[in-house]
């Protein structure tokens, strides 16, 4: 599982489909719907109901996994501003 996988399921979750998803992104909705799959495949579970003309909706378990994702990438954006803001390690070594 990677950051793209879960910032893409989380756009999906947001716009409620693979195909508006797509479409935003600038991706086919085969391209996103393997990417989904993928993910599925390597959590072992479903995480979306698949529903009448092109809808999502979120099984219980793609609910927790969307609560974990949104976490993590929340934490990973954090850390990259915090990262930022350290002095480079070649100024670490003038501080010395």
């Amino acid at each position: 599982m990677n950051l793209s996988q879960m910032r893409m399921f989380l756009e999906v979750v947001r716009h409620g489909s693979l195909s508006e998803a797509a479409r935003r992104h600038q991706l086919t909705q085969p391209a996103v719907t393997r990417k989904m799959q993928r993910l599925e495949k390597e959590l072992g579970t479903e995480l979306f109901e698949r529903g009448e003309g092109h809808q999502v909706k979120l099984t219980a378990r793609g609910q927790d996994f969307h609560c974990f994702a949104e976490k993590v990438l929340e934490d990973y954006s954090h850390l990259q501003e915090h990262w930022n803001l350290l002095p480079q390690a070649k100024d670490i070594h003038r501080l010395s």
